[in-house]
């Protein structure tokens, strides 16, 4: 595929000039930006998926090629370049994506389900079970958060029962 085409009839070539960028699409990268608070989670070969809204019940399986250095200064993100197969061609340059990086899990991490955290404007609070009826609520402080559970730092111990939903 060629990405560039800098040249055309008439113009006068250097040898260090760029004519043309070309490139095979058989493997894709695909940077993607992730919050700052989650970087330290990331390193080389995770396993990512990924899907494209204009494919629906497609998704590519991949991993994670590199982890750069450094965190982008106005948006707080670090960013990462993932590596996909894309035998079929259905992946194009400057598409956009979503994407899931599964990473490592942390051992001894205390997490309750997201629904059970109540946010309020200045605090994070949780219900617990006290058992024959009766419930207290109590204030926590929230670590790492993903789509389908919190960790928590501060505020609830091992074992203690909390209500996820009201419903």
């Amino acid at each position: 595929v060629v990405d560039n085409l800098a040249i055309r009839e008439g113009f006068y070539v250097q040898p260090d000039t760029t004519m043309m960028s070309i490139g095979t699409l058989d493997e894709v990268w695909v940077e993607a930006e992730v919050f700052a608070r989650q970087a330290a989670l990331l390193k080389a070969g995770l396993p990512v998926a990924m899907t494209l809204d204009y494919i629906p019940g497609r998704q590519w399986k991949g991993q994670v090629d590199y982890v750069y250095p450094t965190l982008d200064p106005q948006l707080r993100t670090a960013r990462v370049r993932l590596r996909f197969n894309n035998e079929d061609g259905d992946l194009k340059p400057n598409m956009f994506v979503n994407v899931v990086i599964q990473t490592d899990s942390v051992p001894g991490v205390l997490s309750v389900p997201r629904e059970a955290v109540i946010r309020t404007g200045t605090q994070n609070r949780v219900v617990l079970v006290l058992g024959e009826g009766r419930y207290k609520s109590v204030a926590v402080e929230l670590g790492q958060v993903d789509e389908q559970r919190v960790e928590i730092l501060a505020g609830l111990q091992e074992d203690a029962e909390v209500v996820v939903s009201a419903q």
